[in-house]
């Protein structure tokens, strides 16, 4: 279970039955047995007490403090199954050097250029015309030294949505797919797609922190609340192949029958029975996903460390 504490003049103590107890400077207070809680986010004026925090980590439960929800993280304190606290000042030195910061942020947006480049190379046989790739830029788009982090999303961002209207004619019809539509998805790719995305930016916190990484601090996603911000940087140069993956793999083996829509809000959702053909298809893709990640994070934890 995950625990949002946010609020004034609050206080967080341990009790001697190992329960959490919140309570109000002001009167009133509600307890938690500590063996429930698997992540904690505390912001705004909060008092801790250290043996709380010492009993949260040894259940390896994820700490995040905040002075306050708009501002930066202050603390952040993940399980380090990897064992690494060098690795981190290290991520932490560069992510505080612009230089480095910016550099990291170019190679992973440049890399998801390059995949969405070569997924439509591979949809179309290998035969794509270099028109067809010149939609997608024929030349990195991210060389120029005077980009800002801002800059470098705006052009990323532009280049998915011309990469999304070359993906369109690669479904089915009965994906009634025009453009990535996030929250909701509102037809079966983009459900596909958002839930996959989803799966594997988990697989890629739970990666990082087995290899002694602090998921929450990114180059090119800052940190925000309780996100791990440097999944979400390593997710992007995987989307497009995960997008192929959907494409060939699981979406042979549905139909539109596999899917309803939420009236509420438009939403388009996988039925059980297509959850069950999905899921059956990730649990494939999972295993050599979570392997060719973890030799590509070890290789980089090694190249970290030993240039320190």
């Amino acid at each position: 279970m995950h625990v949002d504490i946010a609020g004034n003049d609050m206080c967080l103590t341990l009790t001697q039955h190992n329960v959490m107890k919140i309570a109000q400077t002001t009167g009133g207070s509600r307890t938690l047995p500590v063996d429930s809680i698997s992540g904690l986010q505390i912001s705004q004026n909060t008092l801790v007490d250290i043996q709380l925090i010492t009993v949260l980590l040894s259940n390896q439960c994820d700490i995040v403090v905040q002075n306050k929800k708009s501002h930066p993280i202050t603390l952040s304190a993940f399980n380090p199954m990897g064992g690494s606290a060098k690795l981190r000042v290290v991520w932490m030195n560069c992510l505080a050097d612009n230089a480095c910061k910016m550099a990291i942020a170019k190679k992973l947006v440049a890399a998801k250029w390059h995949s969405q480049r070569h997924t439509i190379a591979r949809l179309n046989g290998n035969n794509v015309t270099m028109d067809t790739l010149a939609v997608l830029s024929p030349t990195n788009p991210f060389d120029n030294t005077e980009l800002s982090i801002t800059s470098l999303l705006g052009i990323e961002g532009a280049l998915s949505v011309k990469y999304f209207a070359a993906l369109k004619q690669y479904l089915p019809p009965w994906c009634h797919f025009d453009k990535r539509r996030r929250r909701p998805a509102t037809d079966p790719f983009n459900a596909l797609i958002s839930l996959t995305y989803t799966l594997a930016t988990d697989v890629i916190t739970r990666t990082l922190i087995e290899a002694g990484f602090d998921p929450i601090f990114g180059a090119l996603h800052t940190p925000d609340g309780y996100r791990p911000s440097l999944s979400c940087d390593l997710i992007e140069p995987y989307r497009a192949y995960l997008d192929y993956w959907v494409i060939t793999q699981c979406l042979p083996q549905l139909t539109e029958s596999h899917f309803n829509y939420v009236n509420e809000d438009g939403s388009c959702k996988l039925t059980k029975e297509g959850k069950q053909i999905y899921y059956q298809q990730w649990g494939k893709k999972r295993k050599t996903f979570k392997q060719g990640l973890a030799a590509k994070i070890l290789m980089l934890k090694k190249r970290m460390i030993n240039n320190a």
